[in-house]
C-alpha cells in the first residue's frame, strides 16, 4: 500500500529529510568555497600592508560569508527563512563590485587617493541596496511575488525584480566596467608585465555565471552558485596578483617611481630570477623585457661574476661596478638589499645601480689636475714624492735598484731675460716633451719647478742612471732657442744606498736620495754646463764631464 504524502510537506518538507543528494552536493560545493576563500583571504591578510591586499582579503572573507549564506538558505524549508539568508548575501552583491574597483585602482596606480576619498560616494548606492533589500516586504522594489519554487531537484525561491534591483545590476555593472578598463589600460601599456588578462578572467567568471543563471537554459530551477564562482574567481585572481608577486613590487611603485629613476633598478623574486627592472637598467645592462624577465640572477648577470656573486649570495657586493658602453666604461656605485614582508621573510632582493661615471670621470679630472704640471703636462712635485715614497718601498721590498736624476736647464735666466717669458715657457714644454720621449715606460720624469726635473729609474742602478742621463742630455740638445742654440742640461744622479737597515721609514729615505741627488746637481752646475755629477753612496761625488 503507498503512502501518500501532503502537498505542503512534499512542497516544504522537514529540513533533515531534504537532505537528498542534491543538497549534499550543493552544500559541499558551498562548503568548499567558503573555506577557499577563508584561505584567500588569510593569505592576503598576511600581506595587508602591500597595496590591494587588505582588499582582496575583504573580498574573500564577503565571499565566505557569501557562500555560507546559500548553504543556509539552501537547508532553510520555510518561505522567510530562505528570505532571510538571501538578504544577507547581498552584503557580498552590493560592496564586491566597489571592492573590485579599488582593487583595480590599487594595482594599477590609477588616481587612487582620489578613489579613496570618494570611496564613501561610491559606497551610498550600495548601502541603499541593502537597506531595500531587508525591508523588501514594504516596497517591493527590489523583489516581487517571492515564492518557493519546488519543481526543481530543491526548493529555491523564486521572484520577478523590482524597479531598485534593476539600478542596483545597472549601478554594479558601472563599477565592474571601471574595473575592466583599468586592466585594459594597465595591459596595454606594458603586455609583457602585465596581469590584466588573468585579473580580468576572475572579473568575468561570476558575470558569466550570472549571465548563465538568468538565461537558464535549463528547464527546471537550480540553486545559484555564484558564491562558488566567485571563490574560483578568487583564485585565479591570488595567482594573477600573488603568483607573479606583483604586491611585493606595487605596480603603483614601478609605473610612479621607477621608471622615472635615472638609477638602474633591478627586481630579484625569492627564487632569484629577475622579476622587473626599470628604463634606465635595460640601458644600461643592455637587456631586454622579454629575453630577461624570469631569467636566474647568475645568468641574466653573467658578464658580471661579482655581481652574480652577490646575488646568489656567494659574495658580498663590490662597492662599485664597470660596465662596458658603447662611449667608454660607465661606473656605478652598486647595493644590494633584502625585500622582506612585514614579518621578516624574505621576497627577494633589489639590485641598485647609481651611474658614477661624471664623478669619476671629475675625479679623475681634479686627481690629474693636483698632480700635473700645468704647463709642461708632466706630473707635478706632489707626485713625483708619491711616486718616490712608493718606488723606495717596492725597491726596499724586492731588493731591487732605484736610482734619481734632477736635471737644470743651464742658462734659463739668460733665455727669459734675451728672448722673453713665453719663448721660456716654450723651451720648457719642449724639454719636456723631449723627456717623455726618451723616458722608459717604467721612468717617471717630473717638473720639480721653474727650470728644474726629475727622473725617477726604477730598477736601475748607478751605471744604468749615467746611460739614462747621457739619453736625456742627448735629446735636450736637440731643442733650441729661438737664436738656434740647443739646450743644456746640467744632471745630478743618486742611487738609492742598498744597505739601508730593516724597517727603515721609506719617505725619508726618499728624501734622502733626492738631498743626495740635489747635491750631486748642484755640483755639475758649479763644474758648468751640461756636466753629471753622481753621487757616491758615501757621500761623495764623482764628477764626468
Amino acid at each position: 500500500m503507498s503512502r501518500r504524502v501532503a502537498p505542503a510537506a512534499r512542497e516544504l518538507g522537514d529540513p533533515l529529510s531534504n537532505l537528498t543528494w542534491s543538497l549534499a552536493a550543493l552544500l559541499l560545493l558551498l562548503a568548499a568555497s567558503a573555506a577557499l576563500a577563508v584561505v584567500l583571504a588569510r593569505f592576503a591578510w598576511q600581506h595587508r600592508r602591500v597595496p590591494g591586499a587588505a582588499s582582496f582579503s575583504l573580498a574573500a572573507l564577503l565571499v565566505a560569508a557569501w557562500s555560507l549564506a546559500a548553504a543556509a538558505e539552501a537547508v532553510s524549508a520555510a518561505l522567510p527563512a530562505k528570505q532571510l539568508w538571501n538578504s544577507v548575501q547581498y552584503l557580498a552583491r552590493t560592496l564586491l563590485p566597489v571592492l573590485w574597483l579599488l582593487l583595480a585602482a590599487e594595482h594599477t596606480g590609477f588616481s587612487l587617493p582620489r578613489l579613496r576619498r570618494a570611496l564613501p560616494w561610491l559606497s551610498v548606492l550600495p548601502v541603499v541596496t541593502l537597506a531595500l533589500v531587508f525591508t523588501n516586504d514594504w516596497h517591493g522594489l527590489m523583489a516581487a511575488d517571492v515564492r518557493l519554487d519546488a519543481s526543481g531537484p530543491l526548493p529555491v525561491l523564486a521572484r520577478s525584480p523590482g524597479a531598485w534591483h534593476w539600478i542596483h545590476a545597472l549601478y554594479s555593472g558601472l563599477l565592474l566596467a571601471a574595473s575592466a578598463l583599468l586592466l585594459l589600460r594597465d595591459a596595454a601599456r606594458d603586455p609583457a608585465r602585465s596581469r590584466a588578462p588573468a585579473l580580468l578572467a576572475a572579473l568575468l567568471l561570476p558575470l558569466a555565471w550570472a549571465g548563465v543563471y538568468w538565461l537558464r537554459p535549463w528547464p527546471a530551477p537550480v540553486a545559484d552558485l555564484a558564491p562558488v564562482a566567485a571563490a574560483l574567481a578568487g583564485v585565479v585572481a591570488l595567482w594573477a596578483l600573488f603568483g607573479a608577486r606583483p604586491f611585493d613590487v606595487s605596480p603603483v611603485a614601478r609605473d610612479r617611481v621607477l621608471d622615472s629613476l635615472a638609477d638602474s633598478v633591478v627586481v630579484l623574486d625569492s627564487r632569484g630570477r629577475v622579476a622587473d627592472f626599470n628604463p634606465a637598467a635595460a640601458e644600461a645592462l643592455g637587456w631586454t623585457r622579454r629575453a630577461a624577465l624570469n631569467q636566474p640572477a647568475g645568468e641574466a648577470f653573467a658578464a658580471w661574476p661579482a655581481l652574480a656573486a652577490a646575488c646568489v649570495g656567494q659574495a658580498p657586493p663590490p662597492a662599485e661596478l664597470s660596465l662596458a658602453g658603447p662611449a667608454g666604461p660607465r661606473y656605478f656605485d652598486l647595493r644590494v638589499s633584502v625585500l622582506a614582508d612585514p614579518h621578516g621573510r624574505p621576497l627577494g632582493q633589489l639590485v641598485m645601480l647609481h651611474d658614477v661615471t661624471g664623478r669619476k670621470q671629475l675625479e679623475d679630472d681634479l686627481r690629474c689636475l693636483a698632480v700635473t704640471d700645468a704647463l709642461t703636462g708632466l706630473p707635478n712635485r706632489r707626485r713625483f714624492f708619491e711616486a718616490l715614497a712608493d718606488e723606495v718601498r717596492r725597491a726596499r721590498r724586492y731588493q731591487t735598484p732605484l736610482a734619481l736624476v734632477l736635471l737644470d736647464l743651464d742658462d734659463f735666466k739668460r733665455l727669459n731675460d734675451t728672448y722673453g717669458h713665453p719663448a721660456g715657457d716654450a723651451a720648457l714644454a719642449a724639454l719636456a716633451a723631449a723627456l717623455r720621449q726618451a723616458a722608459r715606460a717604467s721612468d717617471l720624469p717630473s717638473r720639480q719647478g721653474g727650470d728644474e726635473f726629475a727622473v725617477l729609474l726604477p730598477h736601475t742602478g748607478r751605471i744604468g742612471a749615467e746611460v739614462a742621463a747621457r739619453r736625456l742630455r742627448d735629446v735636450a740638445r736637440t731643442v733650441v732657442d729661438p737664436g738656434g742654440e740647443p739646450l743644456s742640461l746640467s744632471i745630478g744622479i743618486a742611487e738609492l744606498d742598498p744597505g739601508a737597515p730593516p724597517g727603515a721609514n721609506h719617505a725619508a729615505e726618499g728624501d734622502a736620495l733626492l738631498a743626495r741627488a740635489d747635491q750631486a746637481l748642484h755640483a755639475a752646475k758649479q763644474a758648468g754646463g751640461g756636466a753629471i755629477e753622481v753621487a757616491e753612496a758615501t757621500g761623495d761625488w764623482k764628477l764626468e764631464a
